[in-house]
């Protein structure tokens, strides 16, 4: 099984993709020995759980890009991190927007002795900034999906708000960019990478990190 203990510089970061939402596809990944999984979190009614989709307004349904289906129980963050038990990294990306969620998601790594162990991520560029207040050291990633955000982000590079990461959708990359990139100091992992080839190329223009739902090409990567 995977270790939690910090990756060292050179070794390509292998992310399952989603897996900490099902248990199911969690003991397949950490079967595969990927270094991180990712979970989803969203904060809803005092509770962080745990799902990829999307939820209907005052309906328990659930959407998704390729199905719709009802709105059933889900993990909590706390009992996913004492599953994990810090025996695998986890890539937490925080879905919902309110600053308060930043908050409740640090205390729930507290609880559990795991924020050595967590890497955070969002699309909400607030709650990145309230996990920054929070925890001055900690570099979230910012989640960036389509080439309006990546504007956005490279904008970022000027400020003087400290080092950045990026989980950014693969094809917005090319090997230029990622070369601006790693001259500024920005630690990238790529998102959701499906085929051998691309994985390759990303990781030898110097993208740190792949995220993938296919275990096998997670698993070949480090051999």
């Amino acid at each position: 099984m995977t270790s939690a203990d910090p990756l060292p510089p050179d070794h390509p970061t292998t992310i399952a993709h989603s897996v900490g939402n099902d248990l199911a596809l969690l003991r397949r990944a950490l079967e595969a020995g990927v270094d991180m999984v990712e979970a989803d979190v969203w904060q809803h009614r005092g509770r962080l759980i745990l799902r990829h989709d999307h939820k209907l307004p005052l309906l328990p349904i659930l959407v998704d890009q390729w199905h719709v289906r009802l709105d059933r129980t889900h993990l909590t963050l706390d009992e996913l991190l004492g599953i994990l038990d810090q025996r695998v990294r986890l890539f937490l990306d925080i879905k919902s927007a309110d600053r308060s969620a930043a908050q409740a998601v640090l205390e729930a790594l507290s609880r559990h002795r795991a924020e050595s162990s967590t890497e955070l991520c969002s699309k909400h560029w607030g709650v990145l900034a309230g996990l920054r207040e929070a925890r001055p050291s900690l570099t979230p990633f910012h989640s960036v999906s389509n080439r309006w955000r990546l504007r956005a982000f490279l904008g970022l590079l000027d400020s003087s708000i400290g080092p950045l990461a990026l989980s950014v959708r693969q094809s917005l990359l090319d090997e230029e960019l990622v070369g601006h990139l790693q001259e500024r100091g920005v630690h990238i992992y790529a998102w959701i990478v499906r085929q051998r080839w691309r994985a390759e190329e990303l990781l030898r223009w110097g993208v740190h990190g792949i995220t993938s739902d296919d275990l096998d090409l997670l698993a070949g990567l480090k051999s």
